[in-house]
């Protein structure tokens, strides 16, 4: 699947000494935070603007009979597929490799995409730290 984000948690320390149940909690609860704000960006980037569509501008959906149905937006989820992962995706939308700027019609074109799932990516990566942090600190206050 093209349009998708997959996360990845690699652990070590001497937290992960502690026992299995509130690291893997405190894990799984970071994974879908991250999960979470991941879906919300992807779906704010995929929404129409003010002015205008992300995907084309309010005059030429005017001037052609139609409005925008932010469908696309629509079909970005997040979900957990197990307890340490997690995955977000445009559920298989047929455009959404074009969206996105990774299918062969966009070399062919002046349309490079959106990157949206790319810009996302980046954002969890500086994200993560923090969202994983704020779990372990509340893991490890339920500890002591």
């Amino acid at each position: 699947m093209v349009g998708a984000v997959n996360l990845t948690v690699k652990v070590s320390g001497p937290f992960f000494q502690l026992g299995p149940g509130p690291v893997l909690n405190s894990l799984h609860d970071a994974i879908q935070e991250t999960v979470l704000t991941g879906e919300a960006e992807g779906v704010r980037m995929a929404q129409p603007r003010e002015r205008g569509g992300v995907f084309h501008s309010g005059a030429y959906a005017a001037a052609h009979g139609y409005r925008h149905t932010g469908h696309y937006a629509r079909s970005i989820h997040g979900r957990m597929t197990s307890t340490l992962n997690g995955v977000i995706s445009d559920s298989g939308v047929v455009y959404g490799p074009w969206l996105e700027g990774v299918s062969s019609r966009n070399q062919a074109t002046r349309f490079k995409g959106y990157a949206i799932f790319r810009r996302t990516r980046d954002k969890l990566q500086r994200l993560s730290r923090d969202i994983l942090d704020k779990h372990v600190k509340k893991a490890l206050g339920k500890l002591r």
